[in-house]
């Protein structure tokens, strides 16, 4: 069912949160942009008259609740309690901390039925010393048209800045989790969004819109230079990124510069290693102009309160270098994790940071445990040697069923329970339930007579192990029907983590019908005759016929012979 729009008469009577609303300069530079090089936009009533149809996009609304949703970043003072947010441009202050938002919103008005998938959000920072810098924001959806928007958002001063991201301080917002946390990958490789929880998925309309945000200060009256590399240990050559693998070692080096105009004392560098990034030990190097070839830094506090390096004059400068292991303690199997490794310097209070990272794939993914069963069933005469999918039978007679169980999982298939189905004309031999496997090899005979009712457990078994149960049964007559073949069908089950498999095996029997004498078509046996077959020239009325009249017909058929014979 469509989702049909209000009317929002104005920006600021409809923001994201109560109160919020968007100060647009009246000049400004159109900083947005989109994978489709320019994507398709709407009014509201343009979307409630169902121009979009069926497809997905993300803030294309050109008269939305923040006014032109192509222009979806802005940031502002985080103290700022009117709630203002500046969508181009913002003059900065140092030591301000500011609060960036990223606004989301799936513009198909059909709810539910058109969610987007894979929804992530990204802020690109830069870590530059300059007088202006700028912010984008990314938001990407593989099941919308386009998938990748992007919009940004300046940041000025009169002096050199540099922005450092507040760690910790990203969340989402929407009408359903309220205000959740967001991983720090949200300035690297993205973050996951969501409705209901952080799966990437976000339906259609504005009563599932949200916000994402993250705060960075300011840093004005900049006199330090940092810059962080790394590269896999025994390689040469120093990269922002590297690719790795579990297992492998990488080193960190952070250069530090003093670009200040006054001596910088007791400098302070503090690495911070993601979660599967592992110090090692004893690894800490300084290089400066007293120790060109290195001196080893015996305090192992580089990756937690962190190595004072000493003083600098001005231009002067020092490198730290220390080794990681990349180890598996979350890592996502079967795809690419971006591991972020942030180094900062202090001096007098004032710090400045920058990152490199480990790509690193995650292992292998565990192939899934399955607990697939295959059943066989057969049947043969009770001493007889071959087992058949069917027999013939006679009433009383004895049948031996097998019934083959295998597990074709790839995990232990724990009680397996094995279940016998029988038909109403076949009758349960008491006692003759016996179980062959891996420990039974010549058979063993089971005490429970429960195969043919609640089953019997015949325990457990690897990925290929088997077993065989066999029973006896008798064929008795309780409904059988006369004149014709009956299939007698049973049925056997391996029950195994509530999975059930079954097969089939058939007795067929037949039953003489009894003979109706007062059915015509059923006459006597051996009925009188009614005609003297050899002569053919008498009939003889039954109880009519005398003695003497038979002894004259046969002395005329005597005398008639011996005429023919003396001829």
């Amino acid at each position: 069912m469509n989702k049909v729009y209000k009317s929002i008469l104005s920006v600021a009577a409809a923001a994201i949160v109560a109160g919020a609303s968007l100060v647009v300069p009246t000049t400004s530079v159109l900083a947005w942009g989109d994978s489709a090089n320019g994507r398709a936009v709407y009014t509201l009533d343009e979307i409630n008259a169902g121009k979009l149809g069926n497809t997905i996009t993300f803030n294309s609304i050109t008269n939305g609740k923040i006014g032109d949703e192509r222009n979806f970043v802005g940031a502002r003072i985080s103290t700022d309690t009117s709630n203002q947010w500046h969508a181009d441009e913002v003059k900065v202050k140092d030591g301000e901390i500011y609060t960036v938002r990223l606004y989301v919103h799936n513009n198909s008005p059909k709810g539910t039925e058109r969610i987007a998938e894979n929804v992530k959000a990204t802020f690109s920072l830069p870590t530059t010393v300059a007088k202006e810098h700028t912010i984008v924001g990314y938001l990407n959806s593989t099941n919308a048209t386009p998938d990748r928007y992007w919009d940004e958002i300046k940041f000025v001063s009169d002096g050199d800045f540099y922005l450092e991201y507040v760690d910790g301080s990203a969340k989402y917002t929407n009408a359903k989790m309220g205000t959740v946390s967001l991983p720090n990958e949200v300035i690297t490789s993205g973050a996951t969004l969501g409705y209901e929880k952080l799966d990437g998925k976000i339906p259609g309309c504005y009563e599932f819109d949200g916000q994402v945000t993250i705060q960075v200060k300011v840093h004005g009256s900049v006199v330090s230079k940092l810059s962080n590399t790394v590269r896999i240990k025994g390689t040469k050559g120093w990269n922002e990124s590297v690719d790795a693998k579990i297992g492998d070692e990488v080193e960190y080096q952070i250069e530090y510069v003093n670009i200040g105009s006054a001596e910088a004392k007791n400098v302070m560098i503090r690495d911070i290693l993601p979660d599967n990034v592992q110090y090692v030990a004893g690894s800490t190097y300084l290089y400066n102009a007293n120790y060109q070839s290195g001196v080893h830094i015996k305090e192992d506090t580089l990756t937690t309160s962190g190595i004072n390096i000493g003083n600098y004059s001005p231009q002067g400068n020092a490198y730290v270098r220390f080794t990681g292991k990349v180890v598996n303690k979350d890592l996502a199997c079967g795809k690419k994790t971006h591991l972020v490794n942030w180094a900062s310097a202090t001096v007098d209070s004032k710090v400045v940071k920058d990152d490199a990272s480990v790509m690193v794939n995650g292992a292998e993914c565990p192939t899934p445990t399955t607990t697939d069963a295959k059943i066989s069933k057969t049947v043969r005469i009770k001493g007889t040697t071959e087992w058949k999918e069917s027999v013939d039978a006679k009433i009383g007679d004895e049948v031996e069923f097998q019934i083959e169980y295998t597990n074709t999982g790839n995990g232990e298939a724990k009680n397996v329970k094995i279940t016998d189905t029988l038909p109403a004309n076949l009758e349960y031999v008491a006692n003759s339930t016996y179980l062959y496997n891996s420990n039974n090899q010549s058979g063993k005979k089971l005490s429970e007579n429960t195969v043919t009712t609640s089953g019997i457990n015949i325990g457990n078994y690897s990925p290929n192990g088997n077993a065989y149960v066999r029973f006896t049964a008798k064929v008795v007559d309780k409904s059988i029907a006369c004149g014709k073949n009956n299939e007698l069908v049973n049925w056997a089950s391996a029950t195994i983590d509530s999975k059930v498999v079954k097969d089939d095996a058939k007795v067929v029997t037949t039953k003489t019908c009894p003979v109706d004498p007062t059915d015509p078509e059923n006459p006597p046996v051996n009925p009188t005759p009614t005609r003297i077959v050899d002569t053919g020239a008498t009939e003889i009325a039954a109880g009519a016929v005398g003695a003497g009249l038979t002894i004259t017909a046969l002395g005329y058929y005597i005398a008639s012979r011996k005429k023919l014979l003396n001829k």
